[in-house]
């Protein structure tokens, strides 16, 4: 029964107990005691739900006569009880019904379904965007499921379950064991994590009692120490041949989306000019940290020109936590120290990074204090801003999109969802306005609503995923040799950390193609095998035109800013525990050695042919993708 239906009938068993109540006290003599009177009253009130309206030989005690009227009171209270018990009745009856006939459902046709545990922002749409693929989905929630829309519980693919994550009983009723995916969507990272190692030991135990189990689950982590603590323990990643468990970001996954089309707007606007490019950063929360991560990890192809980046945070705490991150960040400002200092800076600050400046000051206050105040303060091509609040968000695009100096010529602000109606109602009444409808030709452009991050597809991202197996495999097929390193088993057995490594190149590939005139969609169905032709007649031209070494440099330089940006340092020998490596050095030597590089050597043939394999490997990579796919 759903909820209006309960209180409905809360308030006719409410009305009847009151009205049956009043009618017999006026019927007992006043003779009685009070107890009495109050015992006999609520007695003969509670038979009325039981269908058994009077005791006759109450009447006779309290001296009715043989043939008496009852009162207009205990005449509705004598039809509302019962109907009341007989409702109940029915919806228990149907109730017990449903569940068997869910359990029904469940054992005989669930099979490769998904299963959406948890209550989180993202659980509507996927669940939406799943019944859409037309797959069955079984959703486990703790909290009341009646808060859901009625459109998609009425799904007839749709099984909901309420109970706790953390329950293997509940977990069972979901057939955990025969679905193709799981999700764990809860909002605490706390309960993704027990819950996997839960689903983990469910398979184990199914396993031994000979069945075959093959899932895959998706889970959601939003805080980097935890992420970055299991994926170097190992503590849950490739947990058996059955499960696989990949952890994913949502803040990490939105970022890349964001960084894609900036750069790609960044890089169409500058039309290839020298001229630095200026980007501004407001928030450096959660998800601002990740935009300006992937943007120092993406921003890499031969046409880019050099980009400023200034960043403004109100809060101390996260500058440090995102220098404590990526400590190379420090080296980017300032005079140059210490000789690893130096080569720091000229690997990725004098090539790419002329500038990262970070301002612990409020948006309010840099902008009065510091742009209007600055009489030759350039305009910037770029503003993104990732403030906690939505309203705080919009109001300070659409203020920096009025402002007369300096000008911005995009301003990306995130609109994210809320829970509260205050924020539906925001959300409709920005997207409402003229200067959003068309985000391409505007000035002002949304990101990270709810409906962009939770797609299966944006979860999962299986051509990514996809991509960065081949390109690993396509790796170590080209090897004379495979050892037994971290860096080079076999895609089964390879850790989180080196999966990231070939995700970051696939994810490079969308930039290298778009730079040879090739747009990749995100469609499944696209046909990768005549868009593969097409890439290797356009590297063709490349190599005639010789235009394809700039290409591979950038390549060079995108591996480079990876290995800085997660710990790696240069080094004369490459030595893994400490993280150095000595091909941490610039593609080519303009002019002299710089001093702060001497003893290092520069980049061979085999090298520079490894980068540009890479590139001519593509065709290949789309190919297998197209295949596997």
């Amino acid at each position: 029964m759903n909820r209006n239906l309960n209180v409905l009938i809360a308030l006719i068993a409410g009305l009847s107990v009151i009205l049956g109540f009043w009618g017999y006290y006026e019927l007992i003599p006043g003779s009685y005691s009070v107890s009495h009177r109050l015992t006999e009253t609520v007695y003969q009130t509670m038979r009325l739900f039981a269908m058994d309206f009077f005791d006759p030989a109450m009447q006779q005690a309290w001296g009715l006569p043989e043939v008496w009227e009852p009162s207009l009171k205990l005449q509705v209270a004598r039809f509302l009880a019962p109907l009341v018990t007989i409702v109940t009745l029915l919806g228990a009856f149907s109730l017990i019904v449903q569940n068997l006939f869910r359990r029904m459902r469940i054992a005989l046709f669930y099979r490769n379904h998904s299963v959406v545990l948890g209550k989180g922002q993202l659980t509507e749409v996927l669940v939406r965007d799943l019944l859409e693929r037309k797959k069955r989905v079984i959703l486990v929630a703790g909290d009341p499921l009646a808060s859901y829309p009625k459109d998609i519980l009425r799904q007839p693919r749709l099984i909901p379950i309420q109970g706790s994550t953390l329950h293997s009983s509940v977990l069972e009723k979901a057939k955990i064991n025969r679905a193709k995916e799981v999700f764990f969507l809860n909002e605490k990272d706390e309960e993704n994590v027990l819950s996997s190692i839960l689903v983990f030991q469910m398979g184990v135990a199914a396993v031994r009692r000979g069945e075959s189990v093959k899932t895959a689950g998706y889970m959601q982590l939003a805080r980097p120490s935890l992420i970055q603590q299991i994926k170097a323990d190992r503590k849950l990643e490739a947990l058996g041949d059955f499960f696989h468990l990949e952890i994913f970001d949502p803040y990490d996954r939105l970022a890349r989306s964001l960084v894609r089309q900036v750069l790609t707007d960044l890089r169409r606007r500058a039309g290839g000019e020298p001229t630095p490019q200026r980007l501004l950063l407001i928030g450096l929360g959660k998800l601002g940290s990740r935009v300006l991560e992937q943007i120092l990890r993406q921003w890499y192809l031969p046409d880019l020109p050099a980009l400023e980046i200034q960043v403004v945070e109100p809060n101390r705490d996260q500058i440090q936590s995102m220098l404590n991150d990526f400590p190379i960040l420090r080296y980017l400002d300032g005079e140059t120290g210490a000789p690893m200092e130096g080569q720091v800076r000229i690997l990725f600050r004098d090539m790419h990074f002329p500038k990262v400046e970070f301002r612990c000051q409020s948006a309010e206050v840099f902008y009065n204090d510091y742009l209007r105040l600055e009489p030759d303060a350039a305009d910037y091509d770029c503003a993104i801003i990732s403030l906690g609040e939505i309203i705080e968000n919009y109001s300070l695009a659409s203020f920096l999109h009025h402002s007369e100096t300096p000008v911005f010529n995009r301003i990306y602000f995130r609109l994210h969802r809320k829970a509260s109606e205050v924020g539906n109602f925001l959300d409709e009444l920005i997207l409402q306005q003229d200067p959003l409808r068309e985000a391409r030709d505007s000035a002002m452009i949304p990101f990270g609503m709810a409906e962009e991050q939770g797609r299966w597809d944006a979860l999962v991202q299986p051509e990514i995923d996809l991509m960065a197996r081949t390109l690993h495999e396509t790796y170590l097929s080209n090897l004379d040799g495979v050892t037994d390193t971290p860096a080079l088993r076999p895609w089964e057995h390879l850790g989180e950390p080196f999966r990231d490594t070939n995700r970051a190149a696939a994810d490079h590939l969308w930039f290298k193609l778009a730079w040879l005139g090739v747009e990749l969609s995100s469609k499944s169905n696209m046909d990768l095998a005549g868009l593969a032709n097409h890439v290797e007649e356009k590297l063709k031209a490349q190599i005639e035109n010789e235009t394809l070494i700039p290409l591979a440099k950038s390549e060079h330089d995108r591996w480079m800013a990876d290995k800085l940006l997660d710990g790696w340092l240069p080094g004369p020998q490459r030595d893994n525990k400490r993280k150095l490596h000595d091909k941490l050095v610039p593609w080519n030597w303009d002019g002299p050695v710089p001093l702060v590089f001497e003893g290092f050597k520069a980049l061979d043939t085999v090298d520079i042919d490894k980068d540009i394999r890479v590139l001519l490997e593509i065709p290949n990579y789309l190919r297998a993708v197209g295949q596997k796919g």
